[in-house]
């Protein structure tokens, strides 16, 4: 089975799971309103149902697996339409592009899943490409939009590259045209290079 056709039929068979942990919470929402006697809040605040090991696929324009999410927990906020996750990871499933993987300790996301929040620890892997050393990134908060693969935040940046490091404050990642651009603060270290006799600096 192609790693492709293997997402697609995790893609459905997560669909299928949440539908069906959605029944069950509905069901034993009833079941508790039948044991207290009490109606059920329309609106409430708290969470309507969770899932442990959560993994959810998005699919891009053509119907491809484009990132895959995954949770240590996930809670389902109705009120406000909103996924809470413990540990959330962002995996890029786009061939055309280097693996990519987010991480962080907390995360949010809507309902539609076009865009997540995190927060504390959060840390952006790209995988090493022909002509460039894996790079890793650091900062406490970004927001990774999925439409337009896009990865921002206002807050202070490490970023290493081989032995290249930057660090500045707020930062946007195109992921399409593989653009990192740091928006102030701006410090790097580029250490000298040495080929035969030649010592040169970057």
């Amino acid at each position: 089975m192609s790693p492709r056709l293997f997402d697609r039929l995790a893609a459905a068979a997560s669909v299928l799971i949440l539908i069906g942990l959605g029944m069950v919470s509905y069901y034993f929402a009833k079941k508790a309103e039948q044991n207290h006697g009490a109606p059920a809040v329309e609106g409430r605040p708290d969470p309507d149902f969770f899932v442990e090991q959560m993994t959810l696929m998005r699919a891009d324009a053509n119907g491809n697996p484009s990132v895959r999410v995954e949770a240590d927990h996930m809670l389902h906020y109705p009120l406000d339409q909103r996924m809470a996750f413990t540990r959330p990871r962002i995996i890029s499933l786009d061939e055309t592009q280097p693996l990519t993987t987010i991480t962080s300790r907390k995360g949010s996301a809507p309902d539609s899943g076009d865009y997540a929040d995190l927060q504390e620890d959060v840390q952006v892997l790209r995988a090493a490409t022909a002509d460039a050393p894996p790079m890793q990134l650091t900062t406490e908060t970004a927001r990774v939009d999925m439409v337009h693969n896009l990865i921002s935040t206002a807050a202070p940046v490490q970023m290493q590259a081989g032995d290249n490091r930057l660090e500045g404050v707020g930062m946007e990642i195109r992921d399409q045209d593989h653009q990192l651009e740091l928006k102030s603060r701006v410090r790097g270290h580029f250490p000298a290079t040495t080929r035969g006799d030649d010592t040169k600096t970057r």
